[in-house]
């Protein structure tokens, strides 16, 4: 009989240490899941921010180069106005761009290794330089061949720009890719 009642208390002792280890495993496992969970979402943020602020980038850069496809020298007062608003409007947008740029940058370093060296690339801040040289044209009244020659060359930045962002926007949708569940 009292091997009955050991034995019972041993069984019982067992089944709560069991039960513990089993309900210890569980909380690591959900605090696993947890944690994964958030991290994706911080990613899929992250990925969602990259695709907003190449938008943004490449709307500023289109406005920005409609804008010196119609200025002219010889403008009415109006047709002034006009280009000057225009103007305003585009380096408003290029500068939400640039710092956009850095929000997009941080973002995806923090969340994503990329083959692509995109924060450490000079083609982002070498296109913002080639754009800061409009200004200085434009404070200048330089010729409309200066204007043309520079828009010439941020357009190749913007093309060079414009084909690493692709890169790191497909390196990213392919990380993601991997939590598609079909």
């Amino acid at each position: 009989m009292s091997d009955a009642i050991i034995g019972g208390i041993i069984g019982s002792i067992f089944t709560v240490l069991i039960s513990k280890i089993l309900d210890i495993f569980q909380k690591s496992k959900d605090h696993k899941y947890s944690l994964e969970k958030i991290f994706f979402e911080k990613k899929l943020y992250a990925a969602e921010v990259t695709i907003t602020q190449y938008t943004i980038f490449s709307s500023a850069i289109s406005n920005f180069s409609i804008l010196f496809e119609r200025i002219q020298k010889e403008a009415t007062s109006m047709e002034q106005r006009l280009q000057d608003a225009i103007y305003n409007q585009a380096m408003s947008q290029i500068k939400i761009a640039d710092q956009a740029s850095f929000v997009l940058s941080n973002s995806i370093q923090l969340y994503f290794d990329l083959k692509t060296q995109f924060d450490q690339n000079k083609i982002i801040n070498e296109f913002f330089n080639q754009i800061g040289q409009i200004q200085i044209l434009v404070d200048r009244n330089a010729g409309e061949e200066d204007i043309n020659k520079q828009m010439q060359i941020i357009s190749n930045s913007y093309a060079s720009f414009d084909i690493q962002i692709k890169e790191v926007i497909k390196e990213i949708s392919n990380e993601m890719k991997r939590f598609d569940y079909k």
